[in-house]
């Protein structure tokens, strides 16, 4: 009998190719993709352009193919990408309402929906050295972000959705020392404003009641720290044993 296979892209997306473990599954996702705990998407930006490997969570280059168009062009491991198709992927950092000379990559997905959906599949790229003057500018190839309902291989290999999540991997509930969970996670609920302030439940504080908003720092006593989520985990992450947490 021949095999069943289904037409429709919903069916095509349920399945798990063998070998990859069931947090990598599309439905298991937090909804958060940087890095977030089950896959890191940033991941798959990195070979986006034929002839150049980006930094996975920066606009650096850290590779350049011998023989590439990049290559011929003069784009090097000490450039950045600035922009894409016109579209700005590093932009200027403001601080006190003042635009200063530093710069920050924006995110990927964000940065780059506009040029991935357009028309044009060899867009300008900008490249410069940061703090120099003078830019590379070199139209690159994009590379199909999807084979069919699959992220192509081109872009990443098994393995490399998960290649740069946190070891251990309780780090990512903190990341970079920043409250970072996606709206439909969000770390500090049932709001209430009172003049300038709020008061809500934050599920980083130490205890369990309602109280004021507490700026994230690691090293706050009142907060859960990097220790507690390494040494105690079960803990003080609440784990949902028979309907009740873990206290």
């Amino acid at each position: 009998m021949a095999p069943i296979e289904p037409k429709n892209l919903s069916a095509q997306l349920n399945y798990r190719a063998r070998g990859n473990p069931p947090s990598t599954h599309p439905r298991e996702a937090i909804a958060n993709c940087f890095p977030g705990l089950e896959f890191d998407f940033r991941n798959v930006w990195k070979r986006l352009f034929v002839g150049i490997e980006l930094h996975e969570a920066d606009t650096r280059v850290i590779k350049v193919e011998p023989g590439s168009e990049a290559a011929a062009r003069g784009v090097t491991t000490n450039h950045d990408l600035m922009s894409v198709g016109g579209v700005p992927v590093r932009a200027r950092v403001r601080t006190g309402g003042v635009l200063t000379d530093s710069t920050r990559s924006l995110e990927w997905a964000n940065a780059l929906a506009p040029v991935l959906s357009g028309p044009d599949r060899t867009p300008e790229c900008r490249f410069e050295v940061l703090g120099n003057p003078g830019a590379v500018i070199v139209n690159l190839e994009l590379r199909p972000l999807f084979d069919g309902v699959a992220i192509s291989q081109d872009l990443a290999s098994p393995g490399d959705l998960t290649q740069s999540l946190c070891s251990p991997w309780q780090a990512d509930y903190r990341e970079c020392a920043c409250f970072y969970w996606a709206a439909s996670r969000p770390d500090f609920v049932n709001v209430e404003i009172s003049g300038d302030r709020a008061q809500g439940h934050n599920w980083m504080d130490r205890e369990r009641g309602e109280r004021e908003y507490i700026t994230d720092d690691p090293r706050d006593p009142r907060l859960v720290s990097y220790d507690d989520l390494y040494r105690n985990w079960e803990k003080t992450l609440k784990v949902q044993i028979g309907g009740k947490d873990e206290e």
